[in-house]
């Protein structure tokens, strides 16, 4: 048997699809019980998830040469959308990121928080600063995949920094994720424990090492944008009689680099999109004084739009396929329903069934 024909069949297109449905589903439940950096180091980022996407975009471009889906549009369209929208997955996976931006009413921001988290680590030797950064999610579940050790070269020095442990709690509807590394330097090792997970600023730590001292942080880190955003107006309406909130809108205005600016409404359903970024009306702060933005910088966005139209045109132009499965499903419960209804009437209609009929209507007249 040819890997070929293995590879590029429906039938690996299914486990293929099976086995990405079922991560899916387990990281839902990983998610919930151990924070979602545990469902990314364990499955969305890991390597075993991301093979199983490569293979599945490679089997459906094999399938579509194999089969010479080209001949029959209505099918190539629907299949080649399932590798338009992995393609643009794939963008959003390694370039695309998130974060969120916190704007006072009548300040201007240009700065939003990653929900990406970061060990950043910043070296002061004598009147010279280095600066190094690791991006890195972990998990309290299987900590094996939490491993690392980073060797700073600084100058004609160096420093090791080693991880020891990670621990995840979950309280409630709040949960915090503590990371404790050492650092190795000069035959000195000190510990700390570095409070900080994915979407929240982390505490600084400092140590001393004599000559040199080091400052650690591990959370989420600001990252500057292209442009700023002005908040002019937070406003926020309730359900009458009631406390809870029914709407709240940003009234915004954006200036880009060049000194031009525009004003924009941003409400729940209503999102501000500039350049690569989409802001999204999250949440507010509690005294009700600044808005929270939602932001995403997601380049396989178009790619990723652009798969979903053409799945939505390949199933309706299969509709109208004369050769398409679903137009001979079609045919074939037509049939079968024709067929009962005409067995039924041959039935109903019988000789047999008559004579019967009129036997019983006979005998109830004598019995009355």
């Amino acid at each position: 048997m040819k890997l070929s024909n293995v590879l590029f069949s429906f039938k690996t297109t299914l486990i293929l699809l099976s086995f990405l449905a079922i991560g899916a589903g387990v990281a839902t439940f990983i998610e919930n019980d151990f924070g979602t950096s545990s469902a990314r180091v364990l499955v969305y980022n890991n390597i075993w998830y991301e093979t199983i996407l490569v293979l599945t975009t490679i089997n459906l471009i094999g399938i579509i040469f194999k089969y010479k889906m080209w001949r029959n549009k209505p099918r190539f369209i629907f299949h080649f959308a399932f590798v338009v929208i992995l393609i643009g997955a794939g963008i959003t996976r390694y370039i695309g990121y998130e974060g969120i931006m916190q704007i006072p009413e009548g300040q201007t921001e240009n700065k939003m928080l990653s929900l990406e988290p970061y060990l950043q680590i910043t070296i002061k030797d004598g009147d010279k600063t280095y600066y190094q950064e690791y991006q890195k999610e972990f998990t309290s579940l299987l900590p094996i995949f939490n491993n690392f050790s980073h060797d700073i070269h600084f100058g004609d020095k160096s420093i090791k920094i080693n991880y020891k442990d990670y621990v995840f709690a979950k309280k409630e509807q709040a949960s915090m994720g503590l990371l404790s590394v050492e650092a190795i330097y000069n035959g000195q090792t000190q510990a700390v424990r570095l409070p900080g997970q994915r979407g929240q600023q982390g505490v600084e730590r400092d140590l001393d090492f004599g000559d040199i001292s080091v400052n650690l942080v591990y959370g989420s880190k600001y990252v500057e944008l292209p442009f700023a955003i002005k908040l002019n107006d937070f406003q926020l309406e309730r359900y009458p009689g009631s406390m809870s909130p029914s709407s709240y809108a940003s009234e915004v205005t954006v200036i880009e680099q060049d000194g031009k600016s525009y004003d924009y409404r941003i409400f729940m359903n209503r999102t501000l999109n500039e350049g690569n970024f989409l802001f999204f009306q999250s949440s507010y702060f509690p005294d009700e004084t600044g808005t929270v933005l939602s932001v995403n910088n997601d380049p396989g966005k178009w790619p990723t739009y652009l798969g979903y139209f053409l799945l939505t045109l390949g199933l309706l132009l299969n509709f109208f396929d004369e050769k398409s499965r679903f137009r001979k499903l079609t045919k074939y419960v037509s049939g079968k329903n024709l067929a009962i209804f005409l067995l039924t009437a041959a039935c109903f209609f019988s000789p047999s069934l008559q004579a019967n009929q009129n036997v019983e209507d006979e005998n109830l007249q004598q019995t009355v």
